[in-house]
């Protein structure tokens, strides 16, 4: 691939997509001759760091259209680490032309509110079947009585396994109705999230999600002493109750964690023993489960918020959430089709343009599975916090925020829809083993191991003054 342009680099610092002091350092050493940036790109450079007012940048956005036609997708492509699904076969002009689509899409959308903020990223580029793709949550023609079928079932598979083993509090059940909530919750404050992960293009979303709420819920019952990331990888090979890359069910899931008959280890391996494999999107359909990597089985799971308001009453959607994650990190579904999605950034979603559910739909709508890790009542606006499964490099390092209030009947994006939660986490190796280290700087965490994301709000004001003296230093270096 040609080395990058100076230009080109300029230009992706206009797109928000690389910061200025690395635009700085990496032209500075490129011998080709910086064009100079028209007054109307600057403006652009100008919003993204929170510098215009409303109207200033409603006029800046049609000029980040024009940046984006100029941008090579292949220089593009460099910088995000962009990679496609196994077997696609677009262009680099069909490339080029998605990734115009998505700047245009971003250009229309952010100046509607100035909550949260959408940029291009490493999914620009694709197609929108390819980021179907993504999205392999699988609900029934009944979503709410099938998953109510599978949670009898699962309960039932999980009587006689877990009767003599269990050695952590299994106590963890429905939330009972309170209204002595705490103000807010933060799961992955509290040590019971283990790094984000990211599904590349295979729709595991559904046996990321089942994974992470069995590891919640196993670090709460040993008092934290045992964080371990789940092989996700084993749901997807083995579970013949799903369809590994093609879609699956959270609850289906947990009931093969259970150690129901269709699981010959008895439960979930480690990450570390069972490693993910499938990021391509080709699943791999031979099990490789080893009873000696067995790390997590869970005594049964409940249903805490149903699509079809069983045992829920007149409590409100998102009282019954908060209830919910107040006890453990759960497993919840939402659309996740639209561009505010796709391109999100930063802020508290308050618009699900594109992703809303409600009655008509709901059944279909739902495709995406996530985990709620947190919630804050306190805010500016009060949002729920959601870990993904996108990597670090996507939103507010692997996580997102959606207000509490608003959106259909079901909240935005339908995320107060439902929820699945294991009952409780079993250690069956007894021991305890600490998180596997991640590498800081690839997963998007701070020094001290946690996610870059809760220090965002405190260092935003630093950040800014330096992102005025950045300007500066690059208006006097490209004149």
């Amino acid at each position: 691939m040609s080395s990058v342009s100076a230009s080109s680099l300029l230009l992706l610092c206009l797109l928000h997509v690389l910061p200025i002091a690395e635009v700085l350092s990496q032209s500075n050493n490129n011998d080709t001759t910086t064009t100079t940036i028209e007054v109307e790109s600057a403006c652009e450079l100008l919003d993204q760091y929170g510098f215009l007012t409303s109207q200033e940048e409603i006029n800046c956005q049609d000029e980040a259209s024009n940046i984006v036609e100029q941008l090579e997708v292949e220089e593009f492509e460099l910088f995000h680490n962009i990679t496609y699904p196994d077997g696609a076969t677009l262009t680099a002009e069909e490339r080029q032309a998605q990734l115009a689509a998505s700047a245009r899409a971003i250009a229309e959308l952010n100046p509607m509110t100035i909550d949260f903020q959408l940029s291009l990223n490493k999914y620009s580029t694709l197609t929108i079947e390819e980021r179907k793709q993504r999205n392999g949550l699988k609900l029934g023609d009944t979503p709410g009585q099938d998953e109510q079928d599978l949670l009898h079932q699962t309960n039932a598979a999980s009587t006689a396994t877990t009767a003599s083993s269990s050695t952590g509090d299994s106590t963890t059940g429905p939330p009972t109705a309170t209204t002595d909530l705490p103000d807010s919750v933060d799961w992955e404050a509290n040590g019971a999230v283990t790094y984000v992960k990211d599904q590349g293009h295979c729709g595991c979303c559904w046996a990321i999600t089942a994974a992470a709420a069995m590891e919640g819920i196993t670090a709460i019952d040993t008092n934290y002493q045992y964080l371990q990331s789940l092989s996700f990888q084993q749901f997807i090979s083995c579970d013949s109750g799903n369809d590994g890359c093609s879609d699956g069910s959270n609850t289906a899931a947990l009931q093969y964690a259970t150690g129901s008959s269709a699981n010959s280890i008895g439960g979930v391996e480690a990450d570390d023993t069972y490693p993910y494999t499938d990021f391509g999107g080709t699943t791999t359909t031979t099990c490789h489960a080893n009873a000696t990597g067995l790390a997590v089985t869970v005594a049964g799971s409940v249903l805490p918020i149903s699509i079809d308001n069983t045992n829920q009453g007149d409590t409100p959607r998102a009282v019954l959430m908060k209830q919910a994650v107040a006890k453990q990190p759960v497993a919840i579904a939402m659309n996740a089709q639209c561009d505010i999605i796709t391109h999100y950034h930063s802020g508290v979603l308050t618009m699900d343009t594109g992703c809303a559910c409600d009655e008509s739909n709901i059944s279909s709508c739902l495709d995406h599975a996530i985990l709620m890790v947190g919630y804050n009542d306190t805010a500016p606006i009060p949002y729920f916090r959601i870990k993904n499964s996108w990597g670090t490099d996507w939103g507010e390092a692997g996580y997102f925020r959606v207000a509490q209030q608003g959106g259909g009947p079901f909240g935005f994006f339908g995320i107060l829809a439902q929820a699945v939660a294991p009952k409780s986490g079993i250690n069956v190796t007894n021991q305890v083993l600490p998180e596997p280290a991640v590498d800081a700087a690839d997963e998007g965490l701070g020094s001290d191991g946690s996610s870059s994301s809760s220090s965002s709000s405190s260092s935003g004001t630093t950040r800014r003054s330096m992102s005025l003296a950045a300007l500066a230093i690059l208006w006097w270096w490209v004149l």
